[in-house]
């Protein structure tokens, strides 16, 4: 499974569970390339990345 095609599926799943674990929590998802999204990770603009890599074509 490609990591667009395995987002799809797994991303809509996981927060099916986390809304029944949780269900006032608000949840913001945004598409964003590794090279802005780790960043602003470490600045704490967001609480969580997925991010991918491929051998050999570090981010």
């Amino acid at each position: 499974m490609q990591s667009r095609a395995a987002a799809l599926v797994l991303v809509p799943a996981a927060l099916r569970l986390l809304r029944e674990a949780h269900p006032h929590l608000r949840v913001h998802v945004t598409h964003m390339e590794p090279e802005r999204s780790l960043p602003a990770l470490q600045a704490r603009d967001f609480d969580l990345v997925l991010a991918e890599e491929y051998p050999g074509n570090r981010s």
